[in-house]
């Protein structure tokens, strides 16, 4: 079976390949969904892995507003300034039908790569096993 994967700024992405990555977060159901259209707009990378034309997984390299950063930093106990941390690793999700092929694996470490060098943090549920392995 045969995949490709694209990562790049989300303005250079086609309208409807933006729209096709917002559905599959949508999908995913781990995101408030009002804003969610700027948020993404705003990240600095989306990454998008298609199987044979299909979209089969997702992540991002996403500027985290400062609200957001605060609440997770005082949730989770770890300072994560700005300076340190600017991006964050998320909306990670594949697709029901392509789970168990190490998909999240290749979606996030080319989210990653856009990061320059520079501090990444990243949030999942405390029970998605799936994720954490």
């Amino acid at each position: 079976m045969s995949s490709t994967i694209e990562s790049k700024s989300p303005r250079e992405f086609s309208s409807e390949q933006v729209a096709e990555f917002e559905q599959a977060v949508r999908e995913g159901g781990e995101v408030v969904p009002a804003g969610l259209r700027d948020r993404l707009m705003s990240a600095r990378a989306l990454v998008l892995l298609h199987e044979e034309k299909k979209l089969a997984a997702i992540a991002a390299l996403k500027m985290p507003l400062t609200a957001y950063r605060t609440r997770v930093s005082e949730s989770a106990g770890v300072d994560l300034p700005a300076s340190t941390y600017p991006f964050e690793l998320g909306w990670v999700y594949v697709y029901p039908f392509a789970r168990g092929r190490r998909y999240s694996q290749a979606v996030s470490s080319k989210a990653l790569s856009k990061c320059d060098g520079r501090g990444v943090f990243a949030t999942s549920r405390a029970d998605n096993a799936a994720m954490h392995a």
